[in-house]
C-alpha cells in the first residue's frame, strides 16, 4: 500500500513537471487520432485537451505539409524515420506556428499501436533567425556597394576585411594584394599615423571625424575622413580595429583652392579698396569683408548691422540708398550710386554696386554688395571739373576754342566757343565741312583744318592765322594745335587752339593807316622838323623832302 503511495506522488510529480514543460507532449493511435496532450498546448494553440481529444491529428497541420507528415508517421512506425522533422501547424485562430516534431513508435508486444513525441515551438526563433538573416544580407549588401571604405585591421597591422571601395581608394585590386599590406610596418597615414591611431583608441575607444592624408599604392596621396572603434576580447585586449573612411580629397582641393580664391579676393579688395557685404533678409545677420571693415574704420570683431551702416552715411546722401528696398524685387537686377560716409570726421566717397538673391518661390532672401572707396578719384574729379569749368570761362572770356579731328571719320570734337566763333547750331557730331564752308574763300588754300596737308602731317604740328565769315561777318582766326600719332606712326588726330583775334586784326589795321597818314604828311614837309625835350635834348628829327638827302637824322639826335 505504502509502494502505491509513493507511485502515486512519484508520477504526480513527473506530471507537474510535463505540465510546465515549454514544448507540446502528444500521442497518436493508429488511426493519426490524438488520444493525448499535453496542458501547454492550450497555450501554444488555443486548444483545450477534450477539443483535441480524439481529433484526427492531420487536420491540424497545413495542407502542403500533410503528406510528408503521413509519409513520415508510417516511416516512425515501421522504425525507419530517426531525425527530427519541421513542420506548420494550426492554432485555433487560424494563424500557423512552426515546430519541431520529435517522435517515436508506441510497441505493445514488439507491434507499435501509435505514436508519441513532442512538439517545440520554434517560431519566434524562425523569426530571429530570419531578422537576422536579412541584417546580415543587409549588412553584406552595404558592405560591398557602399561608396565608403570599410576595413577590420589588427593589432599587428594585417588588413582581415576590406570592401571593394576601400580597396579602391587606396589603389589595390584584390584581397590576396592587400593582405601583404601591413600597416605597421608602411606607415600610409600623414599626419595622424598608426601609433597615434591605436593609441587614441585604446585611450578612448573611438575615433570620430578625423582628417588625414594617406598614401596610396601608387605613391599618389588622398585625404580621407575616419571613424573607428576598438573592439576587445573578454580579457579587454584589443582584438581588431573597425574603421570607415571617406575619400573628401575632392572636398579637400575645392576648400583649398577657395581659401586660395579667398586670399586673392582679399588682395585685390584691398588693391582696389575695396568691401563686399551680405545681409540676410531672414535672419537679419550681416556679413562684412575684411576690407568693408577697413573702409569704416573699425575692428573686424565690431557686430554690424543695417543700422550701424547708415549711421555713417552721410546725412545728405542717404535719400540715395533708399533705392536699396528696389532690390527686394527680383526682378530689379542690380543697382549702382556713389554716397558718402562720414568716417571719424573725415568725408568717404563710395561707389557701390548691389544684387538681390531669390529663393524658388520668387522672394528675396539676401542681398550681396561691393563698396569701393573712391575718395581720392572723387577729388580728383571734382578737381578736374572745376579746372575744366574754369578752361571754359576762360576760353569764353578770352574767346579760345579748341578742337579734335578724327583723321579717318573727319568726325570734329569742338568746343563750345568753337561752335560760336564759327556761328554753328549745337548738335551732337560735326565733320570737317561744317567748319571749312565757314573759312574765307581766299584763305581755304591755306586752311589748317586741312587734313591733305602733307606739310602739316610730316611736320606734326602747325600754326596758321585765317578768316571766317560768319553771317557776313568777318572774322580773324589764330590756330595752332599739333598731330597725334599711332603707334606706327601714321596720324590718328589733329588738335588745336582756336582764338577770335579779329580785334587785333583791327587794331593793326589802324596803325598802318595812322603809318601811311604820317608818311603822306612828312613828304609833304618842305624843310624839317625838330622834336625836343623839356632838357632841349633832341628826340626825333624829320627831314624834309628837301634836306632828307642831305642830313642824316642819327647826327642831331641825343644832342642838345
Amino acid at each position: 500500500m505504502k509502494e502505491k503511495q509513493e507511485l502515486r506522488k512519484e508520477n504526480n510529480r513527473w506530471e507537474k513537471l510535463i505540465e510546465h514543460l515549454p514544448v507540446m507532449i502528444f500521442e497518436l493511435n493508429l488511426h493519426n487520432e490524438l488520444t493525448y496532450t499535453s496542458q501547454r498546448i492550450f497555450e501554444l494553440l488555443g486548444y483545450r485537451t477534450e477539443e483535441l481529444t480524439g481529433k484526427n491529428a492531420v487536420e491540424l497541420f497545413h495542407p502542403d505539409d500533410r503528406e510528408r507528415l503521413l509519409g513520415n508517421i508510417r516511416k516512425k512506425r515501421e522504425g525507419t524515420l530517426q531525425e527530427n522533422t519541421k513542420y506548420r501547424i494550426r492554432k485555433k485562430n487560424g494563424e500557423y506556428i512552426t515546430a519541431t516534431f520529435h517522435s517515436s513508435p508506441i510497441l505493445q508486444q514488439g507491434k507499435p499501436v501509435g505514436v508519441m513525441g513532442v512538439a517545440i515551438d520554434i517560431s519566434e526563433k524562425e523569426k530571429l533567425e530570419k531578422k537576422l538573416a536579412d541584417s546580415e544580407a543587409r549588412y553584406r549588401s552595404l558592405f560591398t556597394n557602399a561608396p565608403l571604405g570599410i576595413y577590420r585591421s589588427t593589432p599587428n597591422g594585417k588588413i582581415t576585411v576590406a570592401n571593394a571601395a576601400f580597396m579602391k581608394m587606396i589603389g589595390y585590386s584584390s584581397p590576396e594584394e592587400l593582405n601583404k599590406l601591413n600597416l605597421e610596418e608602411q606607415d600610409h597615414q600623414s599626419g595622424f599615423g598608426r601609433t597615434l591611431f591605436k593609441k587614441k583608441l585604446e585611450e578612448e575607444g573611438e575615433i570620430t571625424g578625423q582628417e588625414s592624408v594617406w598614401t596610396r599604392k601608387d605613391g599618389t596621396r588622398i585625404w580621407v575622413r575616419e571613424n573607428a572603434i576598438l573592439i576587445k576580447d573578454t580579457q579587454g585586449k584589443p582584438l581588431y580595429y573597425d574603421g570607415v573612411v571617406e575619400d573628401i580629397t575632392f572636398r579637400k582641393n575645392t576648400e583649398s583652392l577657395l581659401h586660395r580664391q579667398r586670399n586673392l579676393l582679399d588682395i585685390a579688395q584691398q588693391m582696389a579698396h575695396m568691401g563686399s557685404w551680405e545681409e540676410d533678409l531672414l535672419t537679419g545677420a550681416v556679413l562684412w569683408s575684411d576690407e568693408e571693415y577697413k573702409i569704416f574704420e573699425l575692428p573686424k570683431e565690431t557686430p554690424v548691422s543695417e543700422s550701424l551702416f547708415f549711421s555713417y552715411v552721410h546725412p545728405d546722401d542717404r535719400h540715395l540708398l533708399q533705392k536699396r528696398m528696389e532690390m527686394f524685387n527680383c526682378d530689379a537686377g542690380e543697382f549702382e550710386t556713389e554716397y558718402r560716409l562720414v568716417v571719424n570726421g573725415k568725408e568717404k566717397w563710395i561707389r557701390s554696386i548691389m544684387t538681390s538673391h531669390c529663393d524658388k518661390n520668387g522672394k528675396v532672401i539676401r542681398l550681396y554688395g561691393i563698396d569701393m572707396d573712391i575718395t581720392k578719384e572723387k577729388k580728383q574729379q571734382l578737381r578736374l571739373e572745376k579746372e575744366s569749368q574754369i578752361l571754359e570761362k576762360t576760353q569764353e572770356l578770352g574767346r579760345i576754342g579748341s578742337w579734335e579731328l578724327d583723321v579717318k571719320t573727319k568726325e570734329v570734337k569742338a568746343s563750345k566757343v568753337l561752335i560760336e566763333l564759327y556761328g554753328l547750331l549745337p548738335k551732337e557730331r560735326y565733320t570737317l565741312t561744317d567748319f571749312t564752308r565757314r573759312i574765307h574763300p581766299d584763305d581755304l588754300k591755306e586752311r589748317v583744318l586741312a587734313t591733305d596737308n602733307w606739310k602739316v602731317l610730316e611736320e606734326g604740328a602747325f600754326h596758321s592765322t585765317y578768316r571766317l565769315l560768319v553771317n557776313g561777318k568777318t572774322i580773324w582766326i589764330n590756330a595752332a594745335g599739333e598731330v597725334i600719332f599711332d603707334k606706327n606712326g601714321k596720324p590718328e588726330s589733329m588738335i588745336a587752339a582756336v582764338q577770335d583775334i579779329s580785334w587785333q586784326k583791327d587794331k593793326e589795321l589802324k596803325l598802318k593807316r595812322l603809318e601811311q597818314e604820317k608818311e603822306a604828311i612828312i613828304r609833304a614837309i618842305p624843310d624839317m622838323i625838330f622834336v625836343f625835350d623839356r632838357e632841349g635834348v633832341y628826340r626825333d628829327f624829320i627831314p624834309g623832302i628837301s634836306v632828307q638827302p642831305l642830313i642824316p637824322p642819327e647826327k642831331f639826335m641825343g644832342k642838345k
